[in-house]
């Protein structure tokens, strides 16, 4: 069959390149070429050859109902809200215990130095 193709530069280079390290014909490296390039893209199209993803058990979910995207992003931030707040009572009375054992420490320090104690 005979045809004309218009080749974009970069390919016409390494064409070009192959007829030379080869020894061979332009006709016989566009044909090999058109081949293996041929051959691959099929491959890809092969539906056996297709890539399929495995399920995975998440557990059971933490929402009765997912209809509703509005309620349950509400009830997430509701929960996400309660942990932080409860990180931060948590942090909050971690705070107060050290600055009360450090009153303790200094007032048990000044009354060890005052005269007569």
């Amino acid at each position: 069959m005979r045809t004309t193709l218009s080749l974009d530069d970069d390919v016409a280079i390494l064409l070009e390149r192959l007829q030379k390290e080869r020894d061979a014909t332009f006709r016989q490296i566009v044909n090999e070429a058109l081949r293996q390039g041929l051959e691959r893209l099929s491959e890809l199209s092969d539906p056996k050859r297709s890539f399929r993803t495995q399920p995975v058990s998440l557990g059971t979910c933490s929402f009765p109902n997912l209809d509703n995207a509005w309620e349950v992003l509400s009830q997430a931030e509701c929960e996400s809200s309660k942990r932080r707040i409860m990180q931060i009572n948590d942090s909050g009375r971690r705070q107060s215990a050290r600055l009360f054992a450090d009153s303790v420490s200094q007032n048990h320090e000044a009354t060890r130095d005052r005269p007569g104690a």
